[in-house]
């Protein structure tokens, strides 16, 4: 059994308190996220606001609390899209194969082809400025990248000798698919898209920053930067906590997915 890394363990223990946050946090910490105090505005960290307030007296931690549930339901949801479409697509182009494969990965290569976050731009301003139309372009356009992954693993498991005799048993590709290769498949594609967490957190709060995700005054965190580029340098508070919380988020859920990539990849295990 390959022994549990110290770094492994702190991702774990800080992506588990980040989530527990997001899940437990708007219910343990008083006060809802837009409430206004005008007389309390753009006040520096105290213990009475441990990150401060913004521009119209809202505390930002409680604002940085609920965002957190925000904020990593839209990765979320950004991974869940990429994941099954991409799972769809590539585990049955492995599992066909032929001109079929050949042609959905040609289709796959020419997506990837262009830059991503130029295409979500264009996808998210056609569909709407809002958080749920960027979240759907992040997620189509993450479906070729997890395409590229189930295909890989769908060419070798259907080299595996139960798929071989399922096939020859007359299996159907559905049944195939259901049976096979989705059960097997899935383990190394969800650690796979751990590690894509903070990626897809950063797009959509990057999306959001720049008016085409979140609108105000949702707490999201990517737009409560945007909203606090005129006071950068003059209340460094109200850019740094929530930038803060997107860095040591995106950190830890990519150190999470190299270490649960590095504890299951057999090369990297002692002989």
């Amino acid at each position: 059994m390959a022994k549990l890394r110290p770094g492994l363990l702190f991702a774990a223990a800080g992506c588990g308190a980040i989530i527990l946050i997001a899940l437990l946090g708007p219910a343990l910490f008083a006060g809802p996220a837009n409430h206004v105090e005008l007389d309390q505005r753009l006040l520096p960290p105290s213990a009475l606001h441990w990150f401060g307030t913004d521009d119209v007296g809202r505390d930002l931690f409680v604002r940085i609390v609920f965002g957190a549930r925000v904020s990593l339901l839209a990765a979320l949801s950004t991974i869940a899209i990429g994941l099954t479409g991409g799972m769809l697509i590539g585990g049955f182009a492995g599992l066909v194969g032929g001109w079929v494969e050949s042609a959905l990965m040609r289709m796959i290569d020419a997506i990837l082809s262009v830059p991503s976050l130029i295409v979500a731009l264009a996808l998210a301003a056609a569909l709407g400025p809002n958080l749920r139309n960027a979240v759907l372009a992040i997620g189509l356009l993450s479906i070729p990248v997890y395409a590229r992954v189930a295909r890989a693993e769908a060419l070798a498991i259907v080299g595996r000798d139960y798929v071989k005799a399922a096939r020859l048993m007359g299996a159907s590709n559905l049944h195939q698919i259901r049976a096979n290769l989705l059960p097997n498949m899935l383990p190394p594609l969800l650690v796979y898209a751990t590690g894509n967490v903070g990626a897809a957190l950063l797009a959509t709060a990057s999306l959001s920053f720049i008016g085409l995700g979140a609108q105000p005054p949702t707490s999201e965190w990517g737009a409560m930067i945007s909203a606090s580029r005129s006071f950068l340098f003059s209340h460094w508070w109200y850019s740094f906590f929530p930038g803060a919380a997107i860095t040591v988020t995106v950190s830890l859920f990519t150190l999470l997915g190299d270490a649960l990539r590095d504890l299951l990849d057999p090369r990297e295990r002692p002989r």
